[in-house]
């Protein structure tokens, strides 16, 4: 049996000190209830769940010093649970990106990363083959074609007023030659248990099973692999 899963974007979620407001997706993956809990006694934080989101607000942070708050978030059956840290970082010159890696295809791709700063700031890169477009707080950085065979990797810095606080977004793009699996070790349970893979190329592809491995099947469906383990009478 494929065991249900809890999903949070992310484990830390961070602010300026003048923010007031912020939010996350939850989603377990067989639909069933969740509730949230705080971990933490925080005045300054209130949270509340709303339909598919953990929301809350925040006061202002006055002072010079970060602050943190964890909200746990449970499957109605506490089967599962994931902690969730907020950070409010105090009134000093703050930058804040929502993501500093950012992995393209190829031919061409392009991705998104939220800016939150309280000081002015810029982009430069040395990669002649990275460019971007900014809306607001929202950078669209954009690739063009790749054409060797293997991956290629550039950088984007976001230049502040002062160096110290500069920071790295990094891009890793494919090559012309695309292979991926989104699993490389399985852990079936004893009992029995079925796990997928999901295979990610422009190849023509096949798959083997070692020579006398009896104990699993494997079943292929487009991209997907289902590997099905009976139950090990073994001791």
């Amino acid at each position: 049996l494929v065991k249900p899963t809890l999903n949070i974007e992310r484990d830390v979620y961070e602010y300026l000190n003048t923010d007031k407001t912020g939010s996350f997706a939850v989603s377990v993956s067989d639909n069933s209830d969740w509730v949230i809990e705080n971990l933490t006694t925080q005045t300054w934080l209130s949270a509340t769940k709303t339909e598919e989101k953990v929301e809350f607000t925040m006061e202002e942070n006055s002072s010079l010093y970060e602050r943190v708050a964890k909200i746990k978030v449970v499957s109605a059956d506490k089967n599962l649970s994931k902690i969730v840290v907020i950070k409010q970082h105090g009134n000093t010159p703050t930058i804040i990106l929502d993501n500093n890696a950012l992995k393209f295809k190829n031919p061409g791709d392009n991705g998104i990363v939220n800016i939150n700063s309280n000081m002015n700031w810029s982009l430069s890169s040395e990669e002649s083959w990275l460019s971007w477009e900014i809306t607001g707080n929202q950078v669209k950085l954009i690739a063009t074609a790749n054409p060797g065979t293997g991956d290629r990797t550039g950088v984007v810095i976001v230049n502040t007023d002062s160096p110290v606080f500069n920071k790295a977004i990094t891009i890793t793009q494919k090559g012309t030659i695309e292979f991926e699996v989104d699993k490389k070790n399985l852990l079936l349970a004893r009992e029995g248990s079925t796990q997928v893979v999901t295979v990610e190329t422009n190849q023509v592809w096949t798959y083997e099973i070692s020579n006398n491995t009896t104990w699993f099947t494997v079943e292929r469906d487009g991209s997907k692999l289902t590997v099905t383990a009976a139950k090990n009478n073994f001791v």
